[in-house]
This record gives C-alpha cells, sequence and structure tokens, in this order.
C-alpha cells in the first residue's frame, strides 16, 4: 500500500516537470503561471494561475538542478507574481506557494532579494503574521520520500487533481480496520475536499450512531451538520426526522437559542418551514419548538439568519415577531 500511493505521487507531478521544462525554452511562454485576475460574485478576486504557479514551484522544488542560474531567475518572478496574488486576492491568505517561493529564493542569499522578501511579509494581513523572514527552512517543503498518504489528499485537493485525489482518499479509506470518531471525522474532511456531500451525509449518519449515547452538545453538533447537509441535498424528511432527534435533546437546555449551535438550529428550523409551508403539520410541530428560541434571539443573529426567520415567522402568522427581526436586522445592516 505504502508503493503504492508513492508511485500515484510520482505519476502525479510527472506532468509538472513537463511544465517546467517548457518555461526553459527560448521565447518560452510564461502566460500560465503569470497572475491573472479573476472574479467571483462569491469569493471576490483571485488568480486563475495560483495552482499552475505551485505546481511549477513544487516541481522546481524537487529538481536536482535548482541550484542553476536559470532557476533563480525563474524563481524569483513566479515571487513576484505571487506577492501580486497576496496583494490583490479578495481572500487575502498567504498560501503555499508563497512561502515555498520565498524558501527556493533565499537558498541562493542574494542581498537584493531582501526587498522582495519584505514586501512578501507585508501583502497583506495574513502574510505579515505568517511569513517569518529570519526563519524560512525548509520545513515548507514537500519532502517526496517522507509524504504521508493524508500529505498526498491535501497536497492532490491544492493543486486541483481531483482524480488522483479521489484515489488516494479510496485508498485510505481501505486502510482502515474500524471505524471511530477519529477516524470518521477526518472521513467527513476527506469527503468535503472532493465535493461528496452524500459521503459526507454517509459519514455523519455513522457519527450519529457513535455520539447518540454520549455528550448531548457534540450529539446535536454533528447531528444538525446531517441536518443541514440533508437539506442541501434535497432531502427534507430525512432532516425533519434528523431535526425530531434534536429537538428532545435540545429543549432540556432553557437558553438553547443564545449560541453558535441554537442559531444554526433555528435556520434548519426556517428553512424546513419555509419548503413545507404554513399547512404542513411539520411546520406546525417545527413552529412550536423554535418560535419561542427565535423571539428571544431577535438581538443576536446573522443577516441570512434574518431573512429566514423572517420569512418562516410571516409564514405562520406571527407577523409582530416578523416585524421585530425586520426592526433589527436594519440595525445590524446599518452598522
Amino acid at each position: 500500500m505504502d508503493a503504492n500511493y508513492k508511485d500515484m505521487i510520482r505519476q502525479m507531478i510527472a506532468p509538472y516537470f513537463v511544465t517546467l521544462s517548457h518555461l526553459f525554452e527560448p521565447d518560452a511562454d510564461y502566460s500560465g503561471v503569470d497572475y491573472l485576475e479573476q472574479y467571483d460574485e462569491e469569493w471576490g478576486t483571485s488568480d486563475a494561475n495560483y495552482t499552475n504557479r505551485f505546481r511549477v514551484l513544487l516541481a522546481i522544488s524537487w529538481s536536482e538542478q535548482r541550484s542553476e542560474p536559470e532557476f533563480e531567475l525563474l524563481i524569483r518572478h513566479l515571487l513576484i507574481q505571487e506577492i501580486i496574488d497576496r496583494e490583490t486576492n479578495s481572500f487575502q491568505g498567504a498560501g503555499d506557494a508563497l512561502h515555498l517561493a520565498l524558501f527556493l529564493l533565499k537558498t541562493y542569499g542574494r542581498e537584493e532579494d531582501e526587498a522582495l522578501f519584505i514586501q512578501a511579509k507585508e501583502a497583506n494581513f495574513d502574510t505579515f503574521y505568517s511569513v517569518d523572514l529570519e526563519y524560512i527552512d525548509d520545513n515548507r517543503l514537500f519532502k517526496l520520500d517522507e509524504l504521508t498518504l493524508d500529505d498526498c489528499i491535501r497536497l492532490a485537493n491544492e493543486l486541483a487533481e481531483k482524480e488522483y485525489e479521489h484515489r488516494f482518499i479510496e485508498l485510505w479509506i481501505a486502510e482502515q480496520t474500524e471505524w471511530s470518531k477519529e477516524n470518521l471525522t477526518q472521513l467527513r474532511y476527506w469527503e468535503q475536499y472532493r465535493g461528496n456531500l452524500q459521503g459526507e451525509i454517509a459519514v455523519l449518519r455513522k457519527l450519529e450512531a457513535l455520539y447518540e449515547d454520549g455528550d448531548v452538545r457534540e450529539y446535536c453538533m454533528s447531528t444538525s451538520d446531517l441536518c443541514r447537509n440533508e437539506i442541501e441535498a434535497g432531502e427534507q424528511l430525512a432532516a425533519w426526522n434528523t431535526l425530531q432527534k434534536i429537538i428532545p435533546r435540545t429543549i432540556k437546555d432553557k437558553s438553547w437559542y443564545c449560541d453558535g449551535l441554537g442559531r444554526e438550529i433555528m435556520e434548519i428550523c426556517a428553512d424546513l418551514i419555509i419548503f413545507y409551508g404554513r399547512d404542513h403539520p411539520v411546520s406546525t410541530k417545527i413552529w412550536a419548538f423554535a418560535e419561542n428560541g427565535i423571539s428571544k434571539s431577535v438581538e443576536n443573529m446573522g443577516l441570512i439568519l434574518y431573512d429566514k426567520t423572517i420569512k418562516a415567522s410571516k409564514l405562520m402568522g406571527n407577523d409582530h415577531l416578523a416585524q421585530r427581526l425586520t426592526k433589527h436586522r436594519k440595525k445590524l445592516e446599518q452598522r
């Protein structure tokens, strides 16, 4: 099994060395690794070529010839492009590519690069606190011979290698001899990595069984996540059945609505009421539980929760509560 995943990672990265070799050709085209701004309505501004650039930096780090002068010029160019990304990226962040580029360029020991290193550190809030110019060392290197299967999954995810990511995860699953809270929680992250909503739901259902006789709060947190995913998957009946397991445990705490878990449960309730409508018996049962918590939380919500609880309140005929929620939503929006 060990040789299997290490063979796979080498297969995955082989094309990166081909791309790297093309960048040393006369009149090489750098357009695939240079900063290329893209905009997404949800995520804002980012660099369409980040992944390509990270792949090339990894190939350089794994190359035995990286001390050659032509590598130094390329690394410096890639670092400059990465700094542009960090300075303009709406998400900000630091990222493995920046740290790797800094390490690779620093190995040449050029005094004239110090200004570039400072620029990288000051690119944004995250880089300022995560880049330590005194300690740029090989801890940021992905050392091929030392990569674990977990490392391979994370690396494939960051490099957008979805096929290899899937294969690595399947190898990881095959290695598990018994399911526990710990490895199921890890598997949940892997399913999130590969965008497998049904896989994540299956994991959360297994976790529900393991948490059932344990800590009430842990159970409700895990099971509310299951409920949320069932709604996202269009499985509202399953979500309602899951919510019915949460409600009896929740109402034991008279202030259940006061924290993040409570707000998550209120949002689930609102979503199901909006789906089923006013006259459905499911909505009536949910509202009997949720109305009081929503009423006592009118000053402690986010915009999305306000929108959903306002709509649910109107559907269930409590216009006074809807008006109170609307008033506090406006106050929040004006801050």
